[in-house]
C-alpha cells in the first residue's frame, strides 16, 4: 500500500531518499536532513559507476542524457533549497 509508506516532512529529503534507494544506497529513515544530504552528495562525488548509469537509465525510462551521467559533484558545498 502506498498510503502506508512514511513520508518525510521535507520533500527534498524525501526525493533524495527515494533516489538513493533506487541507486541501491542504504538510507536510514531516521537520519536527519544533514545526514541524508551528506549521503546524497557522497553518492554523486566522482564519476558515475556503470551501475549508477544503468539505474538512471531504468529510473528515467532510457531518456536520461548519457552526457549528464558524467556529472561530477565533487566540490559541491551548498545545496539551495
Amino acid at each position: 500500500m502506498l498510503a502506508a509508506k512514511p513520508r518525510a516532512a521535507n520533500s527534498t529529503k524525501q526525493a533524495q531518499s527515494v533516489l538513493l534507494k533506487k541507486l541501491g544506497v542504504r538510507v536510514d529513515e531516521d537520519a536527519g536532513d544533514s545526514e541524508i544530504q551528506r549521503n546524497f552528495k557522497e553518492t554523486f562525488r566522482g564519476p558515475m559507476s556503470s551501475g549508477k548509469q544503468q539505474a538512471f537509465q531504468l529510473l528515467f525510462s532510457g531518456d536520461f542524457d548519457p552526457v549528464a551521467m558524467e556529472l561530477n559533484m565533487a566540490g559541491l558545498d551548498v545545496v539551495e533549497a
